[in-house]
């Protein structure tokens, strides 16, 4: 191997490499001379050509390192860190072309998010450019691309990214998107903007917490009202927190209503939470202080609702107060004697029993008319007259009597007695004194099956007999013996029989009883020769009616030609009612050519001279009543043996009727008809005629809705006998009072009861005493509230018909006037 020689520079090396060149091809004939001739420069160039190759292969070989490194730090396969190349490559390519989306596409491809939001924002694509350097952490430069894309949705998300509340709500609201601006503004602390479009979306505490923030008093008030109200409309049950909330809500309202000057309002909100002192005061500022002293007496703040009643002059409130405020502190006889003050008797009675004050309570249950509980009362404190009047009072007769008994008075006790009911007892008592017409009024109040009742009628029959009412005395002892069969238990009956029909002469009856006693009791002292005795006179009275008969002929004769001339002035067209006092007809009054109702009297009353005579007594007195609400009368007659009286004919249908039809009648409807029936009813007591029989059949509606009363024919003339026995009743007992049928002294309120009784049963449709013994539930039963039959009813007619019912007579309406003008007061609805 030739030595190189040694240079210095890079004409050196080139003389170096030259000459190693030579040396090493000069033994190569074809190569040799080639190296030896080449000059220096073109070993420079080959030189330079090998070390760039050199440096060529290194950084290919750098780089397939560094790629398999980055590869393996990333993951990724060396074929992936090529593609990204190339796609940068390619999206390097399409931005300098202008498909500047294209580009993006592809940086977004290869997670080139900055180069792919440059695009799009040099391609004018601002809200997607905007998007991605909002990604990137950029927010104002993706403010700045929204703006000018006009994306005003995406401007107000990247506004509340960034904190600016304010300019996010402007722009969601210039959206349309208003529970978002709303949400925005509260963040914003925009209470005032946020309000009014939570409340438009319905979100109604959370308005109202804004109103409130931003004092708008006035709404917060009614939007937490509204709150209220919503949460407790549910049938849901609720939560106790939830509870709690909605108080918290009314409490809220009814503050800002105060604050507000909507005080009713602010009172109602706090009353309905129970907060009582606040709702008085709310109230009181408004000026209802008859509320705000409720409120304070809920709240138990006693002296400030005795101060507002007080100065208002309500003493009866005031003393109600007072009393609730004596309970509060325990005092009870102090509390009753406030309540007595305010006119509440029930309660102090009630307090004063209880502290033991039982005088004080007797005149407090007194003061109320429970007399028997006045009564009790009074026994308790040792005072037994007091005691004894008050059940009086009250009507415990019985009760009363034993201790007017007790203490000597028996004047009074016997009395009692036949008021409470025991008749026999009383007239016992009676029989004792020598008060015989008393004696004979109790007897014929003995009712079948009570004591004694056998021995009153034999009684009754024993003074029927001493006044030659033999026919009542007969009825008597028949309704004694009851059709049975003489026994040892009624043999004296049958005896007593027999001597009334001897006594009546009436021997062939006689006979016929002595011969039954004479079965049972054969060796009873003179009934042999009783009977003999009648069976002469009976042969004797058999031979005079033969003669008797004669006579009769020609009487009836005269009787048929009376009977023709009734018959020729009226002629009967229709049946048109039939009743306990005879049959109606329709006629036609030939004499005077109009329509007339006929009325035929039952032949208990023509047969009967002193009923007769005192019937028309009462028709004539009826004839003089001229009222355009009663049916008019006009004649009493009689022919062919029976009684009839014509009166006006009036073409409609009964109240029965009316009241029986599908449909209930209006109120209004009803209380027209009623003040009518006043008005004929306060007409008629003005002339001293009272009706007794007033019903839904005896009241007839004209096609001209006039109303008219009819049959005054049983009407008793105040201060005159009736034509009904003393101590019986007449009438419809469905539509009797109290005092009807306990047969007492009767004037216009009995005619007030009996209509409140039609009234009641137009009202409701049933009659409150139709169920049990109507004659009991009239004395003893209150009727249920005809509100709870039918809730249009108004409660002052509700009132007015209980009033009506009263049991006893004082606390009814004292005339047929004053319910006329009690009605009038009710409004129509």
């Amino acid at each position: 191997m030739p030595e190189l020689s040694a240079g210095t520079g890079i004409i050196g090396i080139l003389q170096s490499v030259k000459e190693f060149a030579v040396v090493w091809a000069g033994d190569v004939p074809s190569i040799g001379p080639f190296f030896k001739d080449t000059p220096l420069w073109g070993y420079g160039i080959a030189l330079g050509l090998m070390l760039f190759s050199v440096l060529i292969s290194v950084f290919q070989i750098i780089t397939a390192v560094h790629e398999k490194t980055m590869a393996r730090v990333q993951g990724s396969s060396l074929g992936v860190m090529r593609e990204k190349r190339r796609i940068m490559s390619e999206a390097s390519s399409q931005r300098r072309k202008g498909n500047y989306s294209r580009a993006a596409e592809l940086y977004l491809s290869i997670d080139e998010d900055k180069e792919a939001a440059e695009v799009l924002e040099k391609g004018g694509v601002f809200a997607k450019a905007g998007q991605i350097y909002e990604r990137l952490g950029n927010p104002d430069k993706a403010i700045e691309l929204y703006e000018m894309a006009g994306e005003n949705g995406l401007l107000a998300e990247a506004y509340k990214k960034k904190g600016d509340f304010r300019k996010a709500a402007d722009l969601l609201l210039r959206t349309g998107k208003k529970i978002l601006a709303a949400e925005c503004y509260e963040k914003a602390g925009a209470s005032a903007d946020a309000a009014p479009l939570f409340d438009e979306a319905g979100h109604t505490v959370s308005a109202a917490v804004h109103y409130e923030r931003s004092g708008n008093l006035g709404k917060a008030a009614a939007l937490f009202d509204r709150a209220y109200v919503e949460g407790t409309s549910t049938t849901q049950l609720t939560s106790p927190d939830r509870t709690r909330q909605l108080s918290e809500y009314s409490l809220k309202a009814g503050k800002y209503y105060h604050m507000a000057a909507a005080f009713d309002k602010a009172a109602e909100c706090f009353a309905r939470c129970k907060a009582y002192e606040q709702a008085g005061e709310s109230a009181l500022a408004g000026g209802d202080r008859q509320r705000a002293a409720e409120y304070f007496t809920s709240a138990k703040k006693y002296e400030r609702a005795v101060q507002i009643y007080r100065e208002d002059g309500n003493v009866a409130k005031a003393a109600e107060t007072d009393a609730e405020r004596y309970l509060s502190l325990g005092d009870e006889v102090n509390a009753g004697k406030m309540y007595a003050e305010s006119g509440d008797y029930l309660k102090a009675a009630e307090l004063f029993d209880t502290a033991g004050e039982y005088t004080l309570a007797a005149e407090a249950y007194a003061g109320i008319q429970e007399h028997q509980a006045a009564a009790e009362m009074f026994l308790k404190a040792g005072d037994e007259m007091r005691a004894a009047e008050a059940y009086k009072n009250g009507g415990a007769y019985s009760s009363a009597a034993q201790i007017y008994s007790r203490l000597g008075h028996n004047k009074e006790a016997s009395e009692l007695i036949e008021m409470s009911g025991e008749f026999f007892a009383a007239a016992v008592l009676y029989r004792q004194m020598g008060s015989r017409d008393k004696e004979l009024a109790a007897l014929q109040k003995v009712g079948p099956g009570e004591p004694g009742y056998a021995d009153s009628l034999l009684r009754i029959a024993e003074f029927f007999k001493e006044e030659g009412k033999h026919d009542l005395a007969i009825e008597k002892l028949a309704a004694v013996i009851d059709e049975r069969e003489p026994d040892s238990s009624n043999i004296d009956y049958y005896y007593a029989l027999g001597t009334i029909y001897e006594d009546a002469k009436k021997y062939g009856e006689a006979v016929k009883t002595y011969r039954k006693v004479q079965l049972i009791d054969y060796g009873r002292p003179g009934l042999d020769e009783r009977i003999k005795a009648c069976e002469e006179l009976a042969y004797r009275q058999r031979l005079s009616e033969t003669s008797e008969k004669r006579a009769s002929a020609n009487a009836s004769a005269n009787a048929d030609a009376a009977a023709s001339e009734a018959a020729k002035r009226y002629t009967i067209m229709q049946e048109i009612g039939r009743g306990g006092m005879g049959v109606v007809y329709k006629a036609k009054d030939n004499n005077l050519d109009r329509i007339i109702a006929l009325k035929l009297l039952p032949k208990s009353i023509s047969e009967n001279p002193k009923m007769i005579q005192r019937f028309a007594s009462e028709a004539r007195s009826a004839a003089q009543l001229n009222h355009p609400n009663i049916v008019t009368l006009f004649d009493f007659q009689q022919s062919a043996g029976r009684s009839f009286i014509t009166m006006e004919y009036v073409e409609g249908m009964t109240l029965k009727k009316l009241a029986n039809m599908p449909n209930r009648l209006p109120v209004i409807q009803v209380m027209k008809i009623i003040f009518q029936c006043c008005q004929g009813l306060d007409y008629a007591h003005k002339r001293s005629v009272i009706h007794r029989d007033i019903k839904p059949s005896n009241i007839m509606i004209s096609k001209q809705n006039v109303i008219k009363i009819m049959d005054f024919g049983l009407a008793k003339i105040m201060g005159e006998e009736s034509i009904t026995e003393a101590g019986s009743v007449s009438g419809t007992v469905l539509y009797m009072s109290p005092e009807q049928l306990l047969g007492r002294t009767l004037d216009g309120t009995t005619d007030v009861y009996s209509l409140g009784l039609v009234l009641y049963e137009l009202l409701t449709g049933v009659h409150p005493f139709g169920e049990g013994d109507p004659a009991y539930n009239q004395i003893h039963t209150k009727p249920k509230p005809p509100k709870e039959l039918r809730e249009d009813i108004p409660e002052k007619l509700n009132a007015l018909v209980l009033k009506c019912l009263e049991k006893d007579f004082t606390k009814r309406f004292p005339t047929a006037l004053h319910m006329a003008m009690a009605l009038r007061e009710i409004p129509p609805k």
